[in-house]
């Protein structure tokens, strides 16, 4: 998409924003379509192996500990993402 969309080195500036503007806005569709359907079929995958694969005994405590792992993988890759594309 970006390839094709996103204007070139030496663009003249009146086709430069125009083109510009209808990739970025393609990329962030695929990106919200892309979004939505790993919502609704490999998203909940997680939850619902852990909630199946333990026994009752233990089922809460495994279930907190997965969630709190995705918590702090969520943050961490948040947090250093920025940091990896700048460079």
């Amino acid at each position: 998409m970006g390839h094709y969309l996103l204007a070139a080195d030496g663009t003249p500036e009146d086709q430069l924003t125009s083109r510009n503007k209808t990739g970025g806005n393609a990329i962030i569709a695929f990106a919200v379509l892309h979004v939505c359907g790993f919502s609704m079929f490999w998203g909940p995958v997680p939850w619902v192996y852990l909630g199946e694969s333990f026994p009752l005994r233990v089922r809460p405590k495994a279930i907190a500990m997965g969630s709190a792992m995705n918590w702090l993988w969520n943050f961490l890759l948040g947090f250093f993402a920025p940091k990896i594309a700048a460079e």
